[in-house]
């Protein structure tokens, strides 16, 4: 039961952690001050080498090792969108990619139409066509 508790908790942690940071995206002049340290705290590894894994993994690590819920999937897939369309970067593709993903994922999962979902999905797909 204690452990549960615990395991509760932190994932309460993670999800403020989370809105806080698309919080300070959504006002931060510069995004690329905060983004990196602070994604890498929230997620407890390695931003990079988390949007570099295959589709499949990327799921399963969020998941099963950091037992992400479908709000935090969808806090995550936010924040990729804003760093994506708030500056240039070099794992932009990757970042669209996952967001994407995450976003399908959460379309089969729930059972609610989420109409600001759809809006962000089609963000999401204009701009992976511009950037290939």
């Amino acid at each position: 039961m204690e452990q549960k508790d615990y395991l509760t908790r932190q994932i309460e942690q993670m999800a403020l952690v989370l809105r806080k940071l698309i919080g300070r995206l959504l006002n931060a002049d510069d995004p690329t001050s905060l983004e990196n340290q602070e994604l890498e705290t929230a997620l407890n590894t390695d931003f990079h080498a988390l949007i570099e894994l295959s589709n499949e993994d990327f799921l399963d690590k969020l998941l099963n090792e950091h037992h992400y819920t479908t709000a935090h999937l969808e806090a995550l897939a936010e924040i990729n969108l804003l760093l994506v369309t708030k500056n240039e970067r070099s794992d932009r593709k990757n970042l669209i990619d996952k967001a994407l993903f995450i976003y399908a994922f959460l379309e089969k999962k729930e059972a609610i139409y989420s109409s600001k979902r759809q809006q962000k999905i089609a963000i999401l797909q204009e701009l992976k066509l511009l950037n290939e």
